[in-house]
């Protein structure tokens, strides 16, 4: 399961404009119901550089992010 899931979904769809979550599951395979849309393995440097470039649009001004998960990944 996805803490914060159906919580982080439901901010995504009040602020559709403004409020992205990109899931990253560490392990490849079956993902939870849901989150087909996830990525998966470990988070990289150039991982999330490619995100943030896909979600921000190159746009590095104005942007904050947030990574949450166990001590290993952050």
């Amino acid at each position: 399961s996805v803490i914060f899931g159906d919580e982080l979904r439901a901010y995504q769809a009040l602020f559709k404009e403004r409020f992205s979550v990109v899931h990253v599951l560490s392990q490849p395979g079956a993902k939870p119901h849901g989150y087909d849309d996830a990525l998966s393995g470990r988070l990289t440097a150039a991982s999330l550089s490619n995100v943030l470039e896909e979600k921000a649009g190159g746009a590095a001004t104005n942007v904050f992010y947030f990574l949450c998960g166990p001590t290993g990944l952050i």
